[in-house]
């Protein structure tokens, strides 16, 4: 149990607990998606009518008109959150019983004494220009929601006739068609509360004639329902300080999630995921992001960061040469924008000297302004002095006394010579090669023991070098 009760605590102190305690209250989760009107019942998750009456499901999923958003059968409306929303007639000139009504069980027993606020919107559905048969005829003063501790489920199309905690102000008739209209108050618990109902619960209704409708109701779009602790902790949106990046990078913007809080972050590019509190951003170009955050009670606030992309340094290298014999060395090159340079083997400057044994990769790290970074990659490709042309040029014995060879084929015969270099760069030899593939015989009579640098050159450009050690035994 131990376990358990640690992942019950990590995600408490991580979300922290549910405030509101309707569940579904923006109607965003259904079984089945609609494919026409009144079906309300066994097609919104948690929600059920009231009594036989067929309260409609408008959800963007339908692919049918009359269930669909924003135009549906009734009417015309977006919904305040998300996609989806509920439609109820709660009047009708030709039946005085004619009402629908939507009810659903809470996540919690209200507590004795506790005081909560409870929160929904309606929109009066409106009507068609080009035909009369959408929506409301009527516009009412009196749709409210009712709280109790059993369900309200009757077995006729009657009037519930219940005082409702929760209305809209009388003589207040709920006109507006564009807007989603607030019905709010609070309520004191007296405990063991654990349903909500929403309707009109009016005997005697107010009403005023609005259109030419042939519907001859009063019809309302719902959505957005809430019933929460009204000392309950709100956050407003936090999209987090603004932050500067390197190009290529990435960086967490936002803040940590709230439980029942919806997040959405426009503009889209560049980010990791636009519906989470605290997605990773990494945009091209400097950018600054805006948060529209919902909270538990489907109110929104909206944040802004700006993440600003500073550039990296351009950044490239050459080896003199690339292609080296054994024991030889080339000279590795940075070059580009940057203000420093380090390398893969730990050297650092824009310019070091390697002598590898094996074909070996390096890469050069620059730093540029910002501290922004970039990278290059160069190859030395160590050879036995003999490539896949068939060219090879090879000097042996390496430790000599009196004699050492030169041994070559298919090499370039271009002003070509062989040199050889003593440690204070001072040239020792310089020996015409004149054939292409042909053998040499050096003398070391003239030469005084050390190490020596060889170069074979063509038109002053070096082809192959390397290191001969001269030892004399006299």
């Amino acid at each position: 149990m131990k376990p358990l009760l640690i992942t019950i605590l990590f995600f408490i102190c991580l979300y922290g607990i549910s405030q509101n305690i309707v569940p579904n209250g923006s109607f965003e989760e259904y079984y089945q998606c609609p494919n026409n009107l009144s079906q309300f019942n066994g097609y919104v998750k948690y929600w059920a009518d009231a009594n036989p009456s067929t309260p409609d499901y408008f959800n963007s999923c339908s692919s049918f008109n009359l269930s669909s958003i924003p135009w549906n059968g009734v009417g015309y409306q977006y919904p305040r959150t998300g996609n989806a929303y509920a439609g109820l007639a709660v009047f009708a000139d030709y039946s005085s019983l004619g009402r629908e009504y939507i009810t659903i069980k809470l996540d919690s027993i209200l507590k004795p004494a506790k005081t909560y606020c409870v929160n929904f919107y309606v929109s009066l559905s409106t009507r068609d220009s080009t035909s009369q048969y959408y929506g409301a005829m009527y516009a009412i003063d009196c749709i409210g929601a009712y709280i109790s501790d059993t369900s309200v489920n009757l077995s006729s199309d009657s009037i519930i006739q219940v005082i409702p905690q929760i209305k809209s102000p009388t003589g207040h008739f709920l006109l507006d068609t564009l807007n989603w209209m607030l019905i709010s108050g609070t309520y004191t618990a007296t405990g063991g509360e654990q349903y909500l109902t929403i309707g009109n619960f009016n005997t005697n209704t107010n009403y005023i004639h609005i259109s030419n409708s042939y519907t001859h109701e009063a019809y309302y779009y719902v959505d957005d329902v809430s019933v929460y602790p009204c000392n309950a902790t709100i956050y407003a949106a936090n999209a987090g300080a603004n932050i500067a990046i390197c190009k290529g990078d990435s960086a967490q913007i936002g803040s940590a999630p709230h439980a029942q809080y919806l997040y959405s972050w426009q503009p889209v590019a560049g980010l990791s995921d636009t519906s989470i509190a605290n997605p990773k951003a990494s945009p091209a170009v400097t950018t600054t992001y805006y948060l529209h955050q919902k909270d538990f009670k489907f109110d929104e606030t909206i944040d802004s960061v700006m993440v600003t992309v500073n550039p990296i340094p351009a950044v490239t290298a050459s080896a003199a040469p690339a292609n080296i014999c054994s024991d030889s060395s080339s000279t590795l090159t940075a070059a580009g924008t940057a203000n420093a340079y380090s390398w893969s083997n730990g050297s650092t400057g824009n310019q070091i000297t390697v002598s590898p044994v094996t074909t070996t990769a390096y890469t050069v790290t620059g730093t540029g302004n910002y501290g922004c970074t970039n990278t290059f990659s160069l190859t030395i490709t160590v050879k036995s002095c003999e490539d896949t042309t068939g060219t090879m040029f090879n000097v042996y014995p390496t430790l000599a006394t009196d004699l050492f060879y030169l041994k070559y084929s298919n090499i370039e015969i271009n002003n070509t010579h062989f040199e050889l270099i003593d440690v204070c760069g001072r040239k020792v030899e310089d020996v015409l090669i004149e054939n292409a593939t042909g053998k040499k015989t050096m003398t070391t009579a003239t030469i005084a023991s050390g190490i020596y640098i060889y170069r074979l050159v063509s038109n002053s450009k070096t082809l192959y070098t390397g290191k001969i050690l001269v030892v004399k035994l006299k």
